[in-house]
């Protein structure tokens, strides 16, 4: 059976609350200090976790996610906040979203959030290209991935089955073979599986993508023990050794996750 809190919305919710309270919150600080009224949006927002702190700090929060089941959650969970007007949760695609508001100016954001989601979506280049239309002039984006290469780079841990949950590195076997196991084992999860292994993002593709469409990079950390591991495992997190992070592509077999905070060059 996979791990719990990949299917306990409650956990999960609380570990996307303790991680973004206590690590992604301070990153972003160094860089945009966070007050009230701020606008902040999340992009594949699931039941609004990274969002609460951001709340508590009387931020106005939207989120869009492409999963109707953790979006209603999330609309019960802040039921009292939308009423005030201090928070939205939609079904949306996200390039579908920039497309609708890229020209809005009451939909730009000081902070947009992307956290475990760049690897769901497909067309990284349009995306990042096109997340200036709905940023203000002075605003940040964090965005936090784990490379394709790593162990469970294929999101296996959220499948059902005890042996292709916890097996590593496989989702880098050709298709057919991977596939097959999917279909074979885990046919429900196949679509979520099959976004993993075609997107395959990675640090350097990201950090291409950046400096190509004229972003810099405020703030990066590459993880051999991520930070969410405190939560879900009781592990201490541990940044990367620096000989292996010097080295490109050889390095994303071995790191569990990486952060980045950037913003649009002046």
């Amino acid at each position: 059976m996979a791990f719990d809190f990949h299917s306990d919305r409650t956990i999960y919710f609380k570990l996307q609350y303790n991680n973004t309270k206590d690590n992604i919150i301070p990153w972003i600080e160094k860089h945009k200090p966070i007050s009230a009224g701020m606008k902040v949006l999340e992009i594949g927002c699931r039941d609004g976790g990274v969002l609460m702190p951001f709340m508590e700090r009387g931020c106005i929060v939207t989120g869009f996610d492409l999963d109707r089941g953790p979006v209603e959650s999330a609309q019960q969970i802040y039921a009292e906040d939308i009423k005030q007007g201090k928070a939205s949760f939609f079904v949306k695609d996200v390039h579908d979203y920039i497309a609708e508001n890229k020209d809005n100016q009451s939909a730009k954001f000081d902070i947009i959030v992307l956290k475990d989601v760049i690897e769901h979506v497909y067309g990284h280049e349009e995306m990042i290209s096109n997340l200036k239309h709905i940023l203000l002039p002075t605003g940040v984006i964090y965005f936090g991935f784990p490379p394709w290469q790593n162990p469970f780079g294929g999101h296996q841990q959220v499948l059902r089955s005890k042996l292709w949950s916890r097996l590593p590195y496989y989702h880098m076997l050709p298709n057919f073979i991977y596939y097959g196991i999917i279909k074979r084992w885990e046919k429900d999860s196949f679509g979520f599986i099959k976004a993993t292994k075609e997107t395959r993002i990675t640090p350097e593709k990201f950090e291409r993508l950046v400096q190509k469409h004229n972003f810099e990079i405020l703030e990066n950390h590459h993880y051999l023990i991520g930070t969410m591991y405190k939560y879900k495992f009781g592990l201490k997190p541990r940044r990367q050794f620096g000989i292996i992070k010097g080295i490109p592509y050889f390095r994303n077999f071995f790191t569990t996750a990486v952060d980045y905070v950037i913003r649009q060059k002046a």
